[in-house]
């Protein structure tokens, strides 16, 4: 009995800390929205949650689908719910809302990490470092920090297909689908590559993982199509620096550098499970095909990150499971892998922040 109330104790108190995490790195990240202009997407967000307030829902309703192309209102309803008595302006707006992006990322991670076969205290620590990774990693920092309903969309989409049953999937993503319209062909998307790994054994990983990038790359010819539903507004934007080149070519080393470790696992003496195996192939088939998606948008930073945003949500939950189960010296590589993202991520906080 007083062994269960410590386990019990020892879970809750994990827990804690994980909201705790998430509320600490919301918190910072609320200060760099609130103090920066330029983050146009959260003042939008806070324009219509200001008007979702007023008792005209119905002039809500038509503002919001007029001046965006859709209705979209569910983080207006999640954000009132949770958080309407703490919201008193702008800055607590954007808290609320980010942490709920990262509270939702951390309860993604925790309930896929907890179906595999990883020990609990394994579990918590991970949950902790993957949201250190969504707060300062620079391809998650930059969605968390931008795109807050695509975010928490796609996090629905993800832990309906990878962690529930068919009623509460097609429930979740139902909910996701007025959040963002796009999480509905995302769901497809995940679909289709979790039904290839799944159901065509006979065909070798390498060939699924060079047909997932292809297909990509093909369908990257309609990009124009998928931008018009992933983004508000034309989706046509032009950078003036190199920097969404910079970061599709990081992370294209980091996505390939993991695939080659996951192809040697057995070489490297990583003890991966069948089921950590057949997840891990799902998720780089969605990451490879996305990789492909964005290669059209290199020259626009703001319209690579929008279109790569599910592979920057799983892209470290894979990290993360291949870390857990390497040795040593592979881990220090994978920190090499992930630090030059970490070192971005900082960089542009800094700057954010009024940093030279």
């Amino acid at each position: 009995m007083l062994a269960v109330r410590k386990s019990q104790i020892a879970k809750v108190s994990a827990l804690l800390l994980i909201l705790i995490a998430a509320a600490l790195c919301a918190g910072l990240l609320s200060v760099i929205v609130n103090d920066n202009d330029t983050i146009t997407d959260a003042r939008n967000y806070y324009y219509f949650y200001n008007m979702f307030l007023s008792d005209d829902l119905l002039e809500f309703s038509a503002t919001l689908t007029q001046e965006t192309g859709k209705f979209e209102p569910a983080i207006y309803v999640l954000v009132y719910s949770s958080f309407e008595w703490f919201i008193k302006g702008f800055q607590s707006f954007a808290f609320a809302c980010m942490f709920l992006v990262l509270a939702g990322l951390a309860i993604f991670t925790y309930a896929t990490l907890k179906r595999l076969p990883i020990s609990l205290d394994k579990v918590y620590l991970s949950v902790i470092f993957s949201v250190f990774i969504y707060t300062v990693w620079y391809p998650s920092y930059s969605s968390v920090l931008w795109v807050w309903r695509s975010h928490l969309a796609f996090t629905l989409v993800f832990f309906a297909i990878i962690n529930t049953r068919i009623l509460w999937c097609v429930c979740l993503i139902c909910f996701s689908f007025f959040l963002h319209y796009s999480s509905v062909p995302l769901a497809m998307v995940v679909c289709f590559f979790f039904t290839w790994v799944r159901f065509f054994p006979k065909i070798s990983l390498g060939v699924k993982f060079l047909g997932s990038l292809s297909i990509g790359l093909v369908a990257s010819m309609l990009v124009g199509v998928m931008k018009s539903a992933v983004v508000s507004g034309d989706g046509v934007w032009v950078s003036d620096t190199d920097a969404g080149a910079f970061v599709y070519a990081y992370f294209s080393c980091f996505v390939v550098s993991l695939v080659a470790i996951f192809s040697q696992a057995d070489s490297l003496k990583m003890e991966l499970s069948g089921c950590e195996r057949k997840l891990l192939a799902k998720l780089f088939c969605v990451i490879l095909f996305f990789l492909g998606l964005s290669i059209t948008s290199v020259k626009s930073h703001q319209d690579l990150m929008r279109i790569m945003q599910p592979a920057f949500i799983i892209a470290p939950l894979a990290y993360i499971i291949i870390f857990i189960r390497s040795k040593m010296w592979p881990r220090f590589a994978l920190f090499g892998l992930l630090l030059p993202g970490i070192v971005m991520g900082v960089r542009s906080g800094y700057i954010y922040l009024g940093g030279v």
